[in-house]
């Protein structure tokens, strides 16, 4: 429907991360598979830019922001900012046991969608002040990997 109406619409399919991620005993482990699922991203990309030729069909990582984030958690490097993997919005990761995000993830996701979406290198942004981690970076690093 939309390229019906707009050929120009770009078609972007963002992977999230796992949910419930106090069910897995650490970072490491809530990352796996993720590699494999973003290939699987990747080739369900391919198959829909087979059946709609011409569409523009871009795929990103958005659920690395999730995994970088608890594995920084659990090494010590957001214990200035974060006080939690689980509970409030504006001092976790995660919002509940289903894995809704903070607000740290909430930041650094949207540098991802800016990238993904109108090509904004996320250290060219103004400095998220709330935050003592450089969430830009953790986003560059994040599109780079």
């Amino acid at each position: 429907y939309a390229l019906d109406k707009n050929p120009d619409t770009r078609i972007g399919l963002a992977l999230p991360w796992k949910d419930y991620p106090s069910d897995y005993d650490d970072a490491t482990e809530y990352r796996n598979g993720s590699d494999q699922a973003y290939d699987s991203w990747n080739n369900l990309a391919l198959n829909l830019s087979s059946d709609y030729p011409g569409a523009d069909m871009f795929t990103f990582h958005h659920g690395e922001i999730a995994y970088e984030l608890r594995d920084m958690f659990e090494a010590g490097e957001l214990d200035v900012d974060i006080e939690k993997l689980t509970g409030a919005k504006d001092t976790s990761i995660f919002t509940d046991y289903k894995g809704h995000a903070g607000q740290i993830m909430i930041d650094t996701g949207t540098l991802v969608w800016l990238h993904a979406v109108h090509g904004v290198d996320p250290m060219t942004v103004p400095e998220y002040t709330q935050w003592e981690v450089d969430i830009r970076q953790i986003a560059k690093d994040s599109i780079d990997g």
